[in-house]
């Protein structure tokens, strides 16, 4: 791969850990449900995202309602994955928390980032615009290749 797929891919995994850092600090301090259809809803909550898939029951009216809303506060965290199933009420829920993607997009984008960077290996002078076996301006090397 090319160092400018590289940098293109590292600028692209850290967007979107940026924007998951935002889903996560907005999931922490509110509730944002989105109900996609009548049988399934999204919810950004808790440091995740929970997938609620359900039937039309008279319990579960309340779901019913089309769009995205935004509610009260919400300090609870769930750092793991989890599943909740209640046999009595047809309601599956899905909990995915949203650190490990963070985790999982931000540790390849830094590394890509840093990995492309053109330095000088020994003081870690920028190497861009210098012609290769020139001396470093910083230390005075000749390694600069």
């Amino acid at each position: 791969m090319s160092r400018t797929r590289r940098r293109r891919l590292g600028w692209t995994l850290a967007i979107v850990s940026l924007l998951l850092v935002i889903a996560w600090a907005v999931s922490t301090a509110s509730v944002v449900q989105w109900n996609v259809t009548q049988n399934l809803a999204l919810w950004l909550s808790s440091g995740g995202v929970t997938i609620l898939t359900f039937h039309d029951s008279p319990e579960l009216m309340w779901f019913t309602r089309d769009g995205l809303s935004i509610s009260g506060k919400e300090y609870a965290h769930s750092w793991w994955f989890h599943t909740y199933h209640d046999p009595a009420v047809p309601l599956i829920t899905y909990f995915l928390p949203l650190w490990p993607f963070i985790l999982i997009t931000a540790i390849p984008a830094t590394w890509l980032l840093n990995s492309t960077r053109k330095r000088h290996p020994c003081c870690g002078y920028p190497r861009e615009g210098l012609p290769p076996g020139s001396r470093c301006p910083e230390c005075g090397q000749h390694d600069l290749g």
